[in-house]
């Protein structure tokens, strides 16, 4: 059977329509991808600013579920975003809310408050 060449694809011509279809569909993707993360990115800017303060007003009070929901949530948030440090961050205070005991250090807040901040900017 020959081979031929199209796009970067080589094989048969089935082999070369498959790739093609292929490719397309990896190009519509990423762009899909890209969009839905600036809108995600929007939407983090316009909703996420004060989330620290929320986990620090839940912990307050005494509702440590609700902090720790929050702080999970901003985890899975910047992760979605690529935003690691503030992942990281987010996740430390999660980790320190486990089984209804608030264990949250000033210094883990101030880090979770600085890494929010400079996403925020970095998004703005």
């Amino acid at each position: 059977m020959e081979k031929i060449e199209y796009n970067a694809v080589v094989g048969t011509t089935e082999d070369v329509v498959v790739g093609v279809i292929q490719n397309r569909r990896r190009a519509n993707k990423k762009r899909y991808d890209d969009e839905f993360l600036q809108v995600m990115a929007r939407l983090f800017v316009e909703n996420g600013a004060g989330k620290h303060i929320e986990i620090a007003d839940a912990l307050s009070i005494g509702n440590i579920a609700h902090a720790q929901r929050l702080a999970h949530n901003l985890k899975s948030n910047a992760g979605q975003l690529r935003m690691y440090r503030l992942q990281k961050a987010a996740g430390v205070v999660e980790n320190s809310l486990v089984n209804g005991e608030n264990k949250v250090t000033e210094q883990q807040m101030t880090t979770l408050s600085k890494e929010l901040s400079d996403v925020i900017e970095a998004l703005s």
